[in-house]
């Protein structure tokens, strides 16, 4: 999916830390100080200034006021926080890694943990409509209303004519109203270009509302069985539906994006795997997704622990000094594997998938999908995703946005 990321400095230092910000218990302070002297004695080994520990000190010890198991993203510069986001599922290891630009690996987990979806909640008069994501599903207000036109929607319980009569305009009135409502989704479907929409509410109005919606919009609505358009239904269930539905979905583009790499790569088609070629690619803006296996967080990954070397610019990047100086950099600098990658997928519009690590049996655990291969013309898409996943196929514009990321 495509994440919208902060202009990123490339010459300067760059902290990312990742970790688990749950809090249970009565020692969930003192847990999470003793998370920061860990995490602060790894940056320092690292040599990252005072400045930058004291931007981040603040910011990990404040309580989220998120509940349950989480983790949690932030990426700071000496000017301050730039990212900040929860995820739903902690990391296995807590990490600090200080580089120049954010760390591939910290994009991996944001981009994974993240799903767009817009919730519709829809009663007989009209509707609301809200963004969403896996760290705003709990907590989200109304950001568009639709209010229909027609007001005649009491259906008379009595018998004979007169009741067919209010009946019948009652049913006309639903809908009218739904197909107003209908268009409205549609075109904040083109506006927000979601990969989910939750539609919730009346039965009656959201069977009439999928039968009103465009195919674009069908193909990636789920309804859901909680939820209400009325006041105080945002807890319990209808939060953990949402959140149900948001972990099938990551699991389902997950397997989209490996079984497409390994269909190209099963014939020699627009797919590279190991770190010096998908470098190599995405040097060339030739990378449509990088694919990930979950063992590249560990500390001792190869990711982690290959280097390689970068320049000033953001493509002035690869496995030798020789081979960035003749990039044109006057100054090459060593740094790890997972920064020289982190800062091209941030300045080519790359996407990036964590996978199984049983599912992804390639050199130094990363792969690439490509936007052309070699016999093909440059800019030409070459993988897609299907709708039922919620991307385009075979575009890059639409609706349904790929498994991208953008600055």
């Amino acid at each position: 999916m495509r994440l919208q990321l902060p202009e990123l400095p490339t010459d300067t230092a760059v902290v990312t830390v990742v970790f688990d910000a749950t809090r249970t218990g009565p020692k969930a302070q003192e847990e999470m100080d003793a998370r920061w002297r860990s995490l602060s004695s790894q940056l320092s080994e690292q040599g990252a200034s005072e400045e930058l520990l004291e931007v981040l000190a603040e910011r990990v010890r404040e309580n989220t006021g998120a509940s349950g198991t989480h983790g949690r993203i932030l990426v700071a510069t000496a000017e301050g926080v730039q990212i900040d986001r929860l995820l739903s599922e902690p990391p296995a290891t807590d990490s600090a890694v200080l580089g120049r630009g954010v760390d591939v690996l910290s994009l991996a987990w944001q981009a994974d943990d993240t799903v767009r979806a817009v919730l519709v909640e829809v009663d007989r008069s009209g509707a609301d409509l809200s963004t969403l994501d896996t760290s705003t599903a709990a907590d989200r207000s109304a950001e568009r209303t639709v209010t229909g036109d027609q007001d005649e929607l009491t259906k008379n319980r009595e018998g004979g004519l007169a009741h067919r009569r209010i009946h019948s305009r009652a049913e006309d009135s639903f809908e009218r109203n739904a197909t107003q409502i209908a268009e409205e989704i549609e075109r904040y479907v083109r506006s927000e270009q979601p990969e989910l929409v939750l539609l919730t509410g009346e039965l009656r109005m959201v069977a009439l509302l999928r039968e009103a919606a465009t195919e674009q919009v069908t193909g990636i609505t789920h309804v859901l069985e909680s939820g209400s358009r009325a006041d105080g239904v945002h807890e319990g269930a209808f939060t953990e539906e949402i959140a149900g539905v948001f972990h099938q979905y990551r699991m389902r583009r997950r397997e989209q994006v490996l079984e497409r790499f390994k269909e190209q790569a099963g014939r020699d088609g627009a797919a590279v795997a190991g770190v010096d070629d998908v470098l190599d690619a995405l040097r060339r803006g030739q990378v449509e997704e990088v694919l990930l296996a979950e063992t590249v967080l560990h500390a001792d990954s190869a990711l982690r622990t290959t280097t390689a070397w970068i320049g000033s610019e953001a493509v002035q990047a690869g496995m030798s000094e020789e081979e960035v100086r003749g990039l044109g950099a006057d100054q090459p600098q060593q740094v790890s594997a997972s920064a020289a990658l982190g800062r091209l997928v941030a300045a080519t519009d790359a996407g990036i998938t964590l996978v199984d690590e049983a599912a992804l049996d390639v050199p130094d655990d990363v792969a690439a999908l490509l936007r052309w291969d070699d016999d093909s013309t440059p800019g030409q898409s070459t993988y897609t995703m299907s709708r039922d996943a919620g991307a385009t196929s075979g575009s890059r514009d639409g609706a349904g946005a790929h498994s991208g990321l953008t600055r």
